[in-house]
């Protein structure tokens, strides 16, 4: 009798980003002036109840990160 055995590996990770993290990340890149008034949001697609629902973010669900700055 010929026996294989396979041995399978499986990691997964599961990382939360908070709206601060992200902040962080784009502030580390220089791309966005972080000021004040500079805040993280998700637009909830409307049309049903999403509540309790995990979305995917995507091209149709986006985060997105608003910032103002003034030149004085």
């Amino acid at each position: 009798m010929k026996k294989t055995i396979k041995k399978e590996t499986v990691r997964h990770t599961r990382i939360v980003l908070t709206g601060k993290d992200i902040i962080r990340m784009l502030k580390a890149t220089n791309k966005v002036k972080i000021t004040k008034e500079t805040c993280v949001f998700i637009n909830i697609p409307t049309g049903g109840d999403y509540s309790g629902m995990r979305l995917d973010i995507d091209n149709e669900c986006p985060i997105i990160v608003s910032s103002i700055s003034y030149d004085r």
